[in-house]
Order: C-alpha cells, then sequence, then structure tokens
C-alpha cells in the first residue's frame, strides 16, 4: 500500500446461507473444509445463498472521514464487522495499518460483570496501550462519558445510553488509528450525539485519524464526512464526494416497502421485555400516502415478560435525515410468553409531500428518553406523502416537513 492509504479492500465478499444458524455438523463441517481445500463446491439442500457483500474494493486514506450509507441489507454494518474483526469475509482481504477500536452495538467489547473503569482497562489493554498510558487517558474519558458517579459500577447495571456514553469515550479516546463506528449514536440523547460529533471531527482534523461512520441521517454525512461511500445489496455504487453520494442515494429511491420481517433484524439492544416480529402497512401494495390519507399499520410482536404499560414509538426524519418528530401510541397488555398483533391508525394530514424514513422502538409508556427500551430496531421503515393540487410546489428547504395551522383572522382595527 502507498503511505498515504491506511485500508485496502480488495473483492471483498462475504456470503451467508440462509436457513443455516449453526446447523453444520462436525462431519459436514469437515466435508466442506475438505471440498473448499480442493476447490470443489459444497453442495447444500434446501439452502440459499445470500451475498451481504459481493465485490467491494477500495482504498481510505489517512485522515479522512468516511460516511457510509445504503439502505436496509445493503452491507452497511457487515462491512464494519468484517473491518472490526468480528467476522471474516468468504473472499478477498483487507489490510490496514495500525489499530482499530469499533463502536457497532451497544456493550460491543463490554464485559458486564466489570465496572466501568476496569472495561476501560480491558479496552485500552486490547489496544496493545500500557496500563500507564490508560492512566495518563482515564480521566478524561471518565469526564467526556458523563459516568462519573457510576464509573465503579458493573456495567450491566447501565442502560443502554450509559453503555454508548462510554463505549464512545473509551473508542474515542484510547489510542487507535482507525476509528469505526455504525449509528449507535442515535441512542444517545441529542446534546451527546452533538458533542460525539464534534470530536469525531476533532478526531480526524486535528489527531489525524482515520474515521468511518454508518449513519441513515445525510445532514450528519454532510457535516462530518469529507468523502461517502454508497452501498446497494452489496455491492459498492459509489466512493467519493460526500454531495454526489447523497444526491446517488436519494435517486436510489429504496423501496417503500409494506412488508418488514423483524425476527432478526439487527437491534440496539437484545429484548428482555418485548420483541417485535413483524410490522406491515396494512392496505397497501407501497407505502404511498395522500396528505391527509389514514395510514393503517400492524405490528406483531412477543412478550418476553409481562407488559403492563407499553408503547410503540416511531422517531420519524425527512429523507435527508432532519428530525421530524416522535409520536407513540399503546400496544396491548400481555403476559410473557403471549404473541401479540396490535393494529394502529397514523394521521398523515400534517406532512408535506415527500419521503420519510423512520425507526420503530417498544418501549414503557411515558419514559421521554429512549434509554431503557424493551426493543430498539435499526431498521429503517419508509413512506411517501403525496403531493396534491395543494402542496405541490412544496419546498422542504424554505418551509420545512409540517404544515403548520393557518393563521386565523379575527378582526380588524383602523389606527390611522
Amino acid at each position: 500500500m502507498s503511505e498515504n492509504v491506511i485500508i485496502r479492500i480488495s473483492n471483498l465478499k462475504k456470503k451467508y446461507r440462509l436457513g443455516q444458524i449453526g446447523t453444520t455438523t462436525l462431519s459436514e463441517a469437515i466435508e466442506n473444509r475438505i471440498n473448499k481445500l480442493k476447490n470443489r463446491s459444497i453442495v447444500t439442500e434446501g439452502k440459499k445463498d445470500f451475498w451481504a457483500l459481493n465485490g467491494i474494493s477500495l482504498d481510505i486514506n489517512k485522515g479522512d472521514t468516511v460516511g457510509i450509507i445504503g439502505g436496509n441489507g445493503a452491507g452497511k454494518s457487515t462491512l464494519l464487522k468484517i473491518l472490526s474483526g468480528i467476522t471474516a469475509p468468504t473472499e478477498g482481504q483487507i489490510e490496514y495499518t495500525g489499530t482499530i477500536s469499533s463502536m457497532l452495538e451497544v456493550g460491543t467489547g463490554f464485559n458486564a460483570e466489570m465496572t466501568g473503569r476496569e472495561n476501560i482497562y480491558l479496552n485500552g489493554t486490547i489496544l496493545g496501550m500500557t496500563r500507564k498510558e490508560i492512566d495518563s487517558k482515564i480521566d478524561e474519558i471518565i469526564e467526556f462519558s458523563e459516568c462519573e458517579q457510576f464509573i465503579d459500577t458493573p456495567v450491566k447495571r447501565y442502560s443502554s445510553g450509559m453503555y454508548v456514553k462510554l463505549a464512545f469515550s473509551v473508542a474515542a479516546h484510547l489510542d487507535s488509528e482507525i476509528l469505526i463506528m455504525d449509528e449507535v449514536l442515535a441512542v444517545g440523547d441529542m446534546n451527546f450525539q452533538q458533542k460525539c460529533l464534534k470530536k469525531m471531527r476533532s478526531l480526524a482534523s486535528e489527531d489525524g485519524r482515520t474515521v468511518l461512520y454508518v449513519s441513515h441521517n445525510m445532514a450528519t454525512i454532510r457535516q462530518l464526512c469529507n468523502k461517502c461511500i454508497v452501498l446497494n445489496r452489496g455491492r459498492l455504487e459509489y466512493y467519493g464526494d460526500v454531495d454526489e453520494a447523497i444526491k446517488l442515494y436519494m435517486d436510489m429511491g429504496y423501496s417503500n416497502s409494506c412488508r418488514y420481517k423483524l425476527s432478526d433484524e439487527g437491534r440496539w439492544i437484545i429484548p428482555r421485555i418485548a420483541k417485535a416480529i413483524e410490522f406491515e402497512f396494512v392496505d397497501k401494495e407501497v407505502s404511498c400516502y395522500q396528505s391527509g390519507e389514514k395510514m393503517l399499520f400492524s405490528l406483531i410482536w412477543e412478550a418476553l415478560e409481562n407488559v403492563d404499560e407499553g408503547c410503540i414509538r416511531f422517531d420519524i426524519k425527512y429523507i435527508t435525515g432532519e428530525v421530524v418528530g416522535v409520536t407513540q401510541g399503546d400496544i396491548s397488555c400481555a403476559k410473557k410468553g403471549d404473541v401479540i398483533k396490535d393494529i394502529f391508525c397514523f394521521d398523515t394530514d400534517r406532512f408535506a409531500p415527500g419521503r420519510y424514513m423512520f425507526t420503530m422502538s417498544l418501549r414503557k409508556k411515558d419514559i421521554p428518553i429512549p434509554l431503557d427500551a424493551y426493543d430498539d430496531l435499526k431498521t429503517i421503515f419508509y413512506f411517501e406523502i403525496m403531493p396534491n393540487d395543494y402542496n405541490r410546489g412544496w419546498n422542504h428547504s424554505d418551509f420545512g416537513n409540517l404544515f403548520l395551522e393557518e393563521i386565523e383572522h379575527k378582526d380588524t382595527i383602523h389606527i390611522k
């Protein structure tokens, strides 16, 4: 690699076999290994191959902050997991210089039985730092994390928000040349998110570290990154200028799917009280609505414990990532083991025309900050509000994403 290149990805491929999750016997594993060594194809009946990544090749330079964007199933998280050494590629290779620290899921890299302080030393040791080097940074790490009060408490007692704060602070402050971030900051509060973005900018511009950042928020990608990768169904669509990448992503027009199987989808947390199984926009072939049309949708979910006061929550954004708002509604009460199908209705008459996306979580009712959700999905759901004669010329950059009530005229007083 040239001196300026810190990561080189060459023909990277990752294959999963659908319908097979750790079911290979020892004899099958040995036979598959022999066939692979002899360049024979491995024959499996009733199994379908899924290529999460299919021939990715690119170079990333030192000091670059690279955004990674794409729809659900594009391969973003798989790419980061291979870069972080969590999973191995099926084909191809990755070369990099230096060490990598990553933050892919809440609590990744933490030992739940150890305290926050002990986990800081654990992570530093894994990165090859001496105790003296960690000692020189630990006060800064704890202060940035805002977890001083709980730093000597086992992290298994932390909320998901506290996990995020400490995990980011550890990853950002310990010595590594490459920092990899999946959009875990979505779990933290808004002020901490902004603090993290500012820190990541300084890591690249002042410390010369290389940052790879996955996000569905285009405004954040513009704010943070100097280059951008666009993935689509495991293939590299584009790598280069941020604005061009975002334009391509927007033009790709990700399908307004109506049904989402959720059991095996990525999550920000491990569900312990309730788990979403399937979401559907009811009576629709595509999730497009006329302005003012009622959005009917259903959710199938399982109660992992008794649920008395639960709710479903949508965090809604415009397609470019600007926050639109939050809405929630009650879910049914359920006993442990129950599987429930709840049907909901949502009014769209406040939405301006355009494409929107939202994330969904299940949580205890009336908890305003999403730190202790029952279930919190990474899946991005899409819907579109169609223009009509009244709103056809709507300009989001000037007018925003929601209609506001018209000013009502009550009376006129002539002063002069």
